[in-house]
């Protein structure tokens, strides 16, 4: 793994660094051979080796967080511009329905080690946005004027490209046969309507599938809000199409650490607006009066002063359907970068002949 490289641009040498999150050992497969440090070190270190090629204009490429880029870049000398990923930050943008509101400006400007001005930048998630920025240096390779800054919003005023076009209609040929693989075998069909009681047996393979992807990253718990299951399956063969009819939005997986008070703050916002949060197996509770009780995670009952790690999907870990609790949740918050569609393939893969029964997740009454 390259610590840097060096690219030629109007004649001018620019250096990159790059960094990854710690978290990679937690939220991937590195295997027990891979270690992650704290990026400060080492990418000082690489910094120091391009300064002394005579490389004085230096990117900071990241993947640690919008919180951790300013907090790293607070450690570093001779980094003129940090453009940042994983925290999914919108910087600068506009309001739209759906979308988180700014974390702040882009750039966002951050004070080094020596006291020197370093814009930072990041652009929110899955392509939504597209950001430029344009610097002018000094001859000692310092930054003199930021000349232009702006997050782009890619949506239908922006012209669809030819050649990007025909491309996905060739990618689209090898999805087709794809959608009639068997992925698995459902002993029994599986609906997505929940039963008298509010549970959903589709939901419930979704919530498992869930866990099953991030037990790994320390989930407990995974909830699906019920909204995000589509579809059911019948009994027999179930193929990648009726996966995607299941689980068609393309989530990512999101990772929160919440406290009781929190964790049960959410569920009782799904059961006072009807659209509960359907739990993984060993989690359940009882709903009276449109009120959450005896409420048990990984089946122990909840506790207000403990920490929980649980798995949501992005829809309802960034406040869809109104779930305002986990949108404001103060603990550690990790989008995995796993999609709600892999999850279930695998599971349904690693599950099969899949055999759903009610558990009794969620209940009534009391």
């Amino acid at each position: 793994v390259k610590p840097y490289a060096i690219l030629t641009v109007g004649g001018e040498k620019v250096g990159v660094v790059g960094a990854t999150t710690p978290d990679a050992s937690n939220i991937s497969s590195p295997g027990p051979t891979v270690k992650f440090l704290d990026p400060a070190k080492p990418v000082q270190a690489a910094v120091n080796e391009l300064t002394r090629q005579g490389v004085n204009k230096i990117v900071l490429v990241t993947h640690i967080g919008y919180e951790e880029d300013q907090r790293l870049i607070r450690q570093l000398h001779n980094v003129d511009l940090v453009v940042g990923g994983h925290s999914h930050s919108p910087l600068g943008t506009p309001k739209i329905d759906g979308w988180r509101d700014a974390e702040g400006p882009y750039p966002t400007i951050a004070k080094d080690a020596d006291g020197m001005t370093v814009p930072i930048v990041q652009c929110y998630e899955w392509g939504k946005v597209f950001g430029e920025i344009k610097l002018s240096f000094d001859a000692r390779g310092k930054v003199t004027k930021i000349v232009e800054a702006k997050p782009i919003v890619v949506d239908a005023t922006i012209p669809e490209d030819p050649v990007i076009k025909s491309l996905v209609a060739a990618y689209q040929k090898p999805i087709a046969a794809q959608a009639t693989a068997q992925i698995g075998v459902a002993v029994n069909a599986i609906p997505k309507e929940a039963g008298p009681a509010g549970e959903s047996l589709m939901a419930d393979v979704v919530a498992d599938a869930m866990l099953a992807a991030t037990a790994k990253a320390g989930a407990v718990a995974a909830f699906v809000n019920s909204g995000g299951v589509r579809g059911s399956l019948e009994q027999g063969k179930i193929t990648f199409a009726n996966l995607i009819s299941v689980s068609p939005f393309g989530n990512s997986l999101v990772v929160l650490d919440l406290s009781g008070t929190e964790l049960l703050e959410a569920i009782q916002e799904g059961v006072g607006t009807g659209g509960e949060l359907q739990p993984s197996t060993g989690t359940s509770y009882r709903i009276s009066t449109r009120k959450a009780a005896d409420v048990r995670i990984a089946g122990q009952p909840i506790d207000a002063s403990k920490t929980y790690r649980v798995a949501f999907y992005n829809f309802t870990a960034n406040g869809g359907d109104n779930h305002v609790a986990l949108q404001n949740a103060k603990g550690r918050r990790i989008d995995t970068g796993l999609l709600d569609i892999d999850a279930l393939t695998d599971y349904l893969r690693s599950h099969s002949p899949l055999d759903v029964k009610p558990e009794g997740r969620i209940t009534r009454g009391g």
